[in-house]
C-alpha cells in the first residue's frame, strides 16, 4: 500500500516529456480495462486498473516511461504478473523504469482515491434540495489522470473497456452503450462496451440518479440520451434540445461526408461545471446554466443551441480526428466554434442571430485578448500542460474562428467544405497537426488560398490590425479612396484581409442601399478602393460589412456623421452590431471619450429593435461606465442610465425579449442607494412582478451592500425561498456583501485558509460578494492584503481556485498609483516558472493602464 511519496511536485507534462515518452509507447495497442466502485456514500471511490501496451523499445533511466496520476493510494501493483515491492509512486507519476519488456505488457492496479470538487478530474455534488449524489469527469486538457493512471496525452489514444459499480438507483454513463448490468446487493455493476480508440482527455464517466429522456436519429442508427438532475427536470425543454441534435448531426454528416463515427449521443447537464460544455466521446457533459430556469431570451436560446452544435462538431474534429499535441488546441476548438455558428446559421430557426451571437460573444473575447501584451500566435508554442490551460483563451476559442470565418469567405464555402470531405476521409481515428488541416484546404482552393502564407501571416503572428478608411471628394465624387492599415509596436506585421465593402446614399433623408463588393486590403499601410474613385461620393462606406474581417474598422468623417445620424435605421441587424463595435473601441482606445460614446447610447438605444443588439450595447454600456468613467462621475452616470432602462421596461407596448432584457438592465444599472431602493421597491414589493429567480437574488445582493434596513428579511425570505444549489451560491455572495468591516475581516480570513468544506464554485460565489464600488472606504486594507498572499495563493492552490481569488479580489482600482505600482513590482519579481500568475498580472496592468488613458480623456 503505497502513497505518493511527493504529493506537492507540480501536476505537470511537458511537451518534451510527451514527445519522449511516445517514442516508447505505441499508439497502435494500448487498451484500458476499468473497473470502479462508486457505491460508496463516502468522498472516496476504489479503481483497479488492467492496462495493456505495446512497448517500442525498453526505456534506459528514469523519466521516459511513466504513468501518470494524482492518487490517494495504490493498494498494489502487478507488472506482467509480478508484483512491484518498492514504491514507484512519486511526483503524482508512476515509474515504470525497469518493470516492463520490449513487446506486449500488462499493468494490474488497484487503488483508492478521493472525489474532486473543483469541476475537474471526477468531481462530487450533493444536490441540496433533495440530497441526492451526483459525480462526473472532466479531463481536458490533463485530468484524466486525476480519476486513473494512465498515458495522459492526446497522442497515445487506447480503447477503453469500463465496468462501474454503483447505486441501484444511479444512472451510469460513459462513452459507449452498456452492454449488460449485474444487480449485486443493493447497487449494480454496469458493463460498458469497448470503444475505438480516442485520447484520455475525452474519456467520460457520469453517474447519479438522472432523470433519463431519449431519441435517436437515422432510423435507431444513433441512439440520443438526454440527462438532468431530478430537481432540474421541470425546466428542461427536451423536445427543442432533440430537434436541435438531429438538425445538427444531418448538417455535419453531410457537410463532412462522414457519417456519425460513434455508438451513441448522449447530452448531460452536470452541476457546478467549469465550462460551457465538454465534447467527450458519445457523452458530451454541459453547464447547468443551460437549463433555463427563468425566462431565456432569443440569443440565450441561440446561444446555448451553438454550444450544442460546437460540442457536436467535436464528434469528427477533436475525436474522430485529434491533435498530435495542445498546440494544436486551437485548431480544435476555433474550428467547432465557427462550424457551430454556420450549423446554428443555417440548419436551425436562428438564422443571421447566430452571427450576432459569434461577433458579441466570441470575436468580442479575440478582440480584447489580442490587444493584451499576453497575446499569442494562434500556432505556437505550448511547452507543457500548464501552458495549456493558459490557451483556453479568446485567442484559441475566437480568433481563431474568426480567421476560418474570413477563410471560408476567400476560398468559398464549396471548397471548404469538399477539404474537410477530403481531410476527414485521410485522416480518421488518427492525430494531426495544423499542416495536414491546411494542406486539405489548399489541395481543393484553386490557387486562392497559399497553407504556409497564411499560416506565416495569420497563425505565426499575434496582434490586431486598424483599418482606417479615407475618402476624398471634389465636386461631389470621389478623387481617392483608401484603406490605412495600421499594426501595434509590438506587433507590427500588415496582412492581406479579404472584405466585403457596404456603401449606401441617403436619398430623400432616409438610407439607400447602393452596393457591396469584395475588397482585399493589401499587406502595406495603403490599399486604393479603385472601385469607388469617380463615382457619387456615397454618404456611407464601411469595409467590414457581413464581419469577415478580423481587425478593427473604422469609418471616414463623413461615414461615421451618417452612421451616428441613421444608426437604428440600417436594415441588417449585424451591420448595426458590428457599427456599435467600432464606436465602443474607439472608446476603449482613448479615441473618442466614453462620455461621448455614453451619450450616443442613451440617445439611440431606446429605438433599437433587434434585442440582441440591445443586450450586447447594454452590455458595452456598462463595461465602459465601470472601467473608463472616472470615480467621481461614475455614479452619475450609472443613475441616468438606470432612467433611460426603466422608462424602457414600463413602455406597456414591450415584448416578452423587451421586457427581459430591459429588467435586466434595470437591476444592473442600479448602482447608488437611491436606484437599489428603488429596485427592491419595483420589484421585491407588496405586488410580485414575477421578477427571474437570479434576478430576485442581485437584487438582494445590492440591497445587503448598502444595509438597506429590509435587507435581512428579503435574504431570510429568499432563501427559504429557493433552496437550490444556484441559491446555496447566491447566499453565500449575501454573506460577504453586507458594509460591514467584521464581515470583511472574516471573509478574508475564510478565503486565505486552505481546509474549507465549499466546492471550487461555492469558493468562488462567495468571493463574488466582497469587493463593491460603494464599499471601498472598508476595503483599503485589503489591497496590501492581496499582495502578500497572492503569490502563495498561485504557487499553492489549485488553478481553478487562483484564477477566481485574483479575478473577484484584486483591488481594481486604476485612479490608484500604488496599485498599479505594486502590481507592476510583483510582476517583476515573479520566476520564469510562475506562469499562471505572470499571464494573470500582465493583463491586469493592461487593463488598468487602459482605463487610465480612456479616464484621461473621458470628456473629449
Amino acid at each position: 500500500m503505497w502513497q505518493d511519496t511527493n504529493p506537492d511536485a507540480p501536476n505537470n507534462l511537458t511537451q518534451a516529456e510527451a514527445k519522449t515518452r511516445r517514442e516508447f509507447v505505441s499508439p497502435d495497442n494500448i487498451d484500458y480495462n476499468l473497473h470502479l466502485d462508486i457505491t460508496k456514500a463516502s468522498k472516496e471511490y476504489t479503481g483497479k486498473l488492467i492496462l495493456q501496451f505495446d512497448l517500442l523499445k525498453v526505456p534506459t533511466t528514469k523519466g521516459q516511461l511513466f504513468l501518470d496520476f494524482v492518487g490517494q493510494e495504490i493498494e498494489s501493483l502487478k507488472v506482467n504478473g509480478e508484483v512491484v515491492t518498492e514504491n514507484p509512486f512519486s511526483g503524482n507519476r508512476i515509474e515504470l523504469f525497469g518493470l516492463c519488456k520490449e513487446a506486449t505488457n500488462k499493468l494490474e492496479i488497484d487503488y483508492k482515491n478521493i472525489y474532486n470538487t473543483d469541476g475537474a478530474g471526477f468531481h462530487r455534488f450533493v444536490d441540496p434540495e433533495d440530497g441526492e449524489v451526483y459525480v462526473y469527469s472532466n479531463f481536458e486538457p490533463f485530468d484524466a489522470h486525476r480519476m486513473f493512471p494512465c498515458f495522459d496525452q492526446p497522442n497515445l489514444k487506447g480503447k477503453f473497456t469500463l465496468t462501474a459499480t454503483a447505486p441501484a438507483s444511479w444512472k451510469v454513463l460513459s462513452n459507449y452503450p452498456l452492454s449488460k448490468k449485474e444487480e449485486t446487493e443493493g447497487s449494480v455493476i454496469h458493463h460498458f462496451a469497448t470503444t475505438p480508440k480516442i485520447s484520455t482527455y475525452l474519456y467520460a464517466l457520469v453517474a447519479g440518479p438522472y432523470d433519463e429522456f431519449n431519441d435517436s436519429f437515422s432510423g435507431d442508427r444513433v441512439p440520443l440520451g438526454i440527462f438532468c438532475r431530478k430537481s432540474l427536470t421541470k425546466f428542461i425543454d427536451t423536445d427543442v434540445l432533440f430537434d436541435q441534435t438531429k438538425r445538427g448531426l444531418q448538417f455535419y454528416e453531410k457537410f463532412f461526408g462522414t457519417a456519425f463515427p460513434f455508438a451513441k449521443y448522449d447530452q448531460i447537464w452536470v452541476p457546478e461545471f467549469n465550462a460551457g460544455a465538454m465534447e467527450n466521446v458519445g457523452c458530451v457533459t454541459f453547464w447547468e446554466g443551460y437549463i433555463f430556469k427563468d425566462p431565456p431570451t432569443k440569443a440565450q436560446l441561440a446561444n446555448r443551441c451553438d454550444t450544442i452544435l460546437h460540442e457536436m462538431a467535436h464528434m469528427w474534429f477533436g475525436n474522430l480526428v485529434t491533435p498530435v499535441w495542445w498546440d494544436g488546441l486551437w485548431l480544435n476548438e476555433s474550428f467547432a466554434t465557427y462550424m457551430a455558428a454556420l450549423c446554428t446559421a443555417d440548419a436551425t430557426d436562428f438564422g443571421r442571430l447566430s452571427w450576432q451571437n459569434f461577433n458579441s460573444s466570441m470575436k468580442t473575447w479575440a478582440y480584447r485578448e489580442d490587444q493584451l501584451s499576453t497575446t499569442h500566435p494562434i500556432q505556437g508554442e505550448v511547452i507543457d500542460t500548464d501552458a495549456t490551460f493558459l490557451t483556453f483563451d479568446g485567442i484559441t476559442y475566437g480568433k481563431g474562428a474568426s480567421l476560418l470565418k474570413q477563410l471560408v469567405y476567400t476560398i468559398g464555402e464549396d471548397a471548404f467544405q469538399e477539404g474537410m470531405r477530403l481531410y476527414f476521409s485521410k485522416y480518421a481515428w488518427g492525430n494531426t497537426t495544423i499542416g495536414d488541416f491546411l494542406g486539405a484546404l489548399e489541395s481543393v482552393s484553386k490557387g486562392k488560398l497559399s497553407a504556409s502564407g497564411w499560416s506565416a501571416e495569420w497563425l505565426e503572428t499575434s496582434g490586431l490590425n486598424t483599418l482606417q478608411l479615407q475618402i476624398e471628394s471634389e465636386d461631389s465624387r470621389v478623387t481617392k479612396c483608401v484603406v490605412r492599415q495600421s499594426a501595434p509596436e509590438a506587433h507590427p506585421t500588415l496582412r492581406n484581409h479579404y472584405l466585403e465593402v457596404i456603401v449606401y446614399d441617403v436619398v430623400d433623408g432616409n438610407l439607400a442601399l447602393r452596393e457591396t463588393f469584395p475588397f482585399v486590403v493589401s499587406p502595406s499601410e495603403f490599399s486604393v478602393v479603385d472601385h469607388l474613385v469617380g463615382k457619387p461620393k456615397p454618404a456611407f462606406v464601411f469595409i467590414n460589412n457581413n464581419d469577415y474581417a478580423f481587425a478593427k474598422c473604422f469609418l471616414d468623417t463623413d461615414s461615421q456623421n451618417t452612421a451616428v445620424e441613421f444608426l437604428s435605421k440600417f436594415s441588417d441587424s449585424l451591420l448595426r452590431q458590428v457599427l456599435w463595435n467600432s464606436f465602443y473601441d474607439l472608446t476603449r482606445d482613448a479615441i473618442m471619450g466614453v462620455k461621448k460614446f455614453l451619450k450616443l447610447a442613451k440617445q439611440n438605444i431606446i429605438h433599437e429593435t433587434d434585442m440582441k443588439l440591445v443586450q450586447t450595447v447594454l452590455d458595452r454600456v456598462s463595461a465602459s461606465a465601470q472601467a473608463f468613467v472616472p470615480d467621481a462621475n461614475r455614479i452619475q452616470e450609472f443613475d441616468e442610465l438606470f432612467k433611460i432602462a426603466l422608462e424602457a421596461y414600463q413602455r406597456e407596448s414591450a415584448s416578452e425579449d423587451q421586457k427581459i432584457v430591459w429588467e435586466r438592465a434595470v437591476i444592473g444599472y442600479a448602482t447608488s442607494k437611491e436606484t437599489v431602493e428603488q429596485v427592491v421597491k419595483l420589484f421585491l414589493g407588496e405586488e410580485d412582478k414575477g421578477v427571474a429567480q437570479n434576478r430576485r437574488w442581485q437584487i438582494i445582493e445590492k440591497a445587503i451592500s448598502w444595509n438597506l434596513p429590509e435587507a435581512a428579511s428579503l435574504f431570510e425570505k429568499e432563501k427559504e425561498r429557493d433552496k437550490s444549489d444556484t441559491g446555496v451560491r447566491a447566499s453565500l455572495t449575501c454573506k460577504t456583501s453586507p458594509f460591514d468591516p467584521a464581515v470583511k475581516a472574516a471573509a478574508w480570513e475564510r478565503f486565505v485558509a486552505k481546509d474549507t468544506e465549499l466546492s471550487g464554485h461555492e469558493r468562488d460565489a462567495e468571493m463574488a460578494g466582497f469587493r463593491w464600488f460603494h464599499q471601498r472606504s472598508i476595503l483599503e486594507e485589503y489591497k496590501s492584503k492581496f499582495f502578500e498572499v497572492v503569490r502563495d495563493i498561485f504557487q499553492n492552490r489549485e488553478k481553478e481556485f487562483a484564477g477566481a481569488f485574483a479575478g473577484n479580489l484584486f483591488p481594481y482600482e486604476p485612479e490608484d498609483d500604488i496599485v498599479l505600482e505594486r502590481t507592476k513590482e510583483l510582476l517583476a519579481s515573479l520566476t520564469p516558472e510562475e506562469q499562471h500568475l505572470r499571464h494573470v498580472l500582465k493583463g491586469t496592468i493592461d487593463d488598468l493602464e487602459r482605463a487610465r488613458r480612456c479616464r484621461a480623456v473621458a470628456d473629449h
